[in-house]
């Protein structure tokens, strides 16, 4: 192989790199946060679902919640699928893999990610439509 070939790919290689460093550090928690708040989406929808079907919405917390929307209820009905992105070990997560926090608000449950810094209560959480902005 000559030479200006290796420098080349050398050369490739290290642009590579450094775009996949600033996509990571740049885009990344910006698509995190839309596709977070796009499976606060999906869980409602499937939450909403369950209430058509049984008049009430699911009680619980996330565990118990993701329980009941992975089919076990009394029709053993999914409302959303076990190999879905939404579940992680049995718990509705978010993209940063870390669990949901649901709160029964007194007529239908809220779904809150903690967002990006991980921590409950601040600007940075993402909301479902049932939550109060």
């Amino acid at each position: 192989m000559q030479r200006g070939c290796v420098i080349f790919i050398i050369a490739a290689s290290l642009a590579i790199l450094v775009c996949s460093v600033i996509l990571r550090i740049f885009f990344m928690p910006a698509y995190q946060a839309k596709g977070t708040a796009r499976i606060i989406g999906v869980i409602e929808m499937a939450i909403n679902e369950y209430q058509r079907d049984f008049a009430v919405y699911p009680q619980g917390q996330n565990l118990s919640l993701t329980k009941k929307l992975l089919g076990d209820n009394a029709r053993s009905k999914r409302y959303i699928p076990e190999d879905s992105i939404v579940v992680r070990d049995n718990r509705m997560v978010d993209l940063w893999k870390r669990p949901m926090n649901i709160i029964m608000n007194g007529r239908r449950p809220m779904v809150i990610s903690s967002g990006k810094n991980g921590i409950y209560g601040d600007d940075d959480d993402i909301k479902g439509e049932s939550a109060p902005k």
